[in-house]
């Protein structure tokens, strides 16, 4: 399997969130900030699950780890959010 590395993924972050795309297989990860009562707020820490689209012709991560990519994402966003806040 091919490893994902952070150059391999772009971020924006939103009220409520980050997105993060992972450029080789076109897919997008989507953490949302969860309040303890499961509602989106600005200042909640981010979740660790995430809305996953992939849009790329394989239709999932190819030849990636998923698990691997999901983690990275998630270090993406976390690391992105920090230095928007």
């Amino acid at each position: 399997m091919t490893s994902a590395t952070e150059a391999d993924f772009e971020a924006d972050v939103f009220e409520s969130g980050v997105n993060v795309y992972f450029k080789p297989t076109r897919s997008y990860y989507t953490f949302i900030r969860l309040s303890e009562n499961k509602h989106a707020a600005r200042s909640a820490p981010l979740s660790r699950d995430a809305s996953v689209r992939h849009v790329g012709p394989s239709g999932d991560t190819g030849e990636y780890d998923p698990a691997q990519v999901l983690e990275m994402a998630y270090q993406v966003a976390a690391r992105t959010a920090d230095r928007k806040t």
